[in-house]
């Protein structure tokens, strides 16, 4: 389970005497969400803010990258299922290095570094497959 491998990370963060935390955590983490993954992001953000180690948490979008898992399946089968209505901010993998960057970076220079979730970190311009 997720959670239990998360749980398990962060207590040997804390034997080390690690100082911060940085977590890949997604914009939709919910306890309430229908999508498998959000539910794990949700408890795994709560069991940060409740260690007592600083963390930040990206919250980053949805990977541009898993569009061709979907259009994969559309190739071959001549069908493409996803919602058409469904708006997506499609985020890269380069762009999403680079926001983890400047954060990190932050408190490194001086700056306050970024404590907590982020606000979501995702592309420029939602898309739908209308």
């Amino acid at each position: 389970e997720a959670l239990a491998r998360h749980a398990a990370a962060l207590e040997a963060a804390r034997a080390a005497g690690v100082g911060r935390v940085l977590y890949t955590s997604h914009q939709g983490a919910s306890p309430t969400s229908p999508f498998p993954p959000m539910p794990d992001h949700a408890a795994t953000e709560k069991l940060l803010a409740a260690s007592g180690i600083a963390y930040t948490s990206l919250r980053n979008g949805f990977y541009a990258s898993t569009t061709l898992q979907l259009l994969g399946d559309a190739l071959n089968s001549g069908k493409l299922y996803a919602p058409e209505d469904g708006p997506v901010s499609w985020t890269t993998h380069a762009d999403l290095a680079e926001a983890a960057a400047v954060i990190l970076a932050a408190g490194e220079s001086g700056e306050a570094p970024f404590d907590g979730p982020t606000p979501a970190l995702t592309g420029p311009e939602a898309l739908d497959l209308a």
